[in-house]
């Protein structure tokens, strides 16, 4: 009757995939049609994550969940890790209806228990009957104080002393001391080198 159906299954990814045809009739006449089509996970989630944020703020980070189905699901929701950050509204685990083709939003609220570092988030979810999604995001915790840098240089002859005039205040955890010891004058000519064809990032003659 000159149609013809046909049955494939696509692969894991989420991406677009081409479906493509062809045909002849007897007498040699030629045919051929072409299907452009996207596959999507029946549960898609998508949290909304800073690039950067400041010790101290309170960050509200936005879940958006989205039933790709052609029905009403109920789609468990975990937090499956909150690495540098401090709980302070949302839940772990919970459960949500959501309807055909329907996106919801859940709230997260957060504060940075580093002091300076890197957070990360990630989150799953799952639905009866499907394979579960999971989503991982990061992003970097600064430090909210001015930062003071003071250095001290000298001879070691065995043992060394320094004393070092910290500032009056310092924010907890935000202290860092870097030594460095070369064995050689040489070794110190060489890092000096270094810094020189590092700044401006010009050639070298600059």
């Amino acid at each position: 009757d000159g149609s013809v159906t046909t049955a494939f299954e696509l692969n894991d990814s989420v991406t677009s995939f081409v479906a493509a045809a062809s045909g002849y009739t007897l007498d040699g006449r030629l045919g051929s049609g072409r299907l452009v089509f996207s596959s999507r996970l029946p549960l898609v989630i998508q949290p909304k994550v800073p690039q950067e944020v400041t010790h101290g703020d309170e960050i509200i980070v936005p879940l958006s969940i989205t039933n790709n189905t052609d029905t009403e699901r109920e789609a468990q929701i975990l937090l499956d890790k909150y690495s540098g950050l401090k709980l302070l509204n949302g839940t772990l685990s919970s459960r949500v209806k959501i309807g055909k083709g329907e996106t919801i939003r859940k709230l997260y609220t957060f504060t940075p228990s580093l002091v300076e570092g890197d957070a990360e988030l990630v989150f799953s979810a799952k639905i009866d009957g499907f394979a579960s999604d999971s989503i991982r995001e990061g992003f970097k915790i600064s430090n909210a104080g001015f930062p003071i840098v003071r250095g001290l240089s000298d001879t070691l002859e065995g043992t060394l002393n320094a004393n070092l005039q910290l500032p009056e205040k310092i924010l907890p955890g935000s202290l860092k001391v870097h030594v460095i010891a070369y064995p050689s004058v040489l070794a110190d000519l060489q890092k000096g080198l270094e810094s020189m064809l590092r700044e401006p990032h010009g050639c070298f003659e600059q």
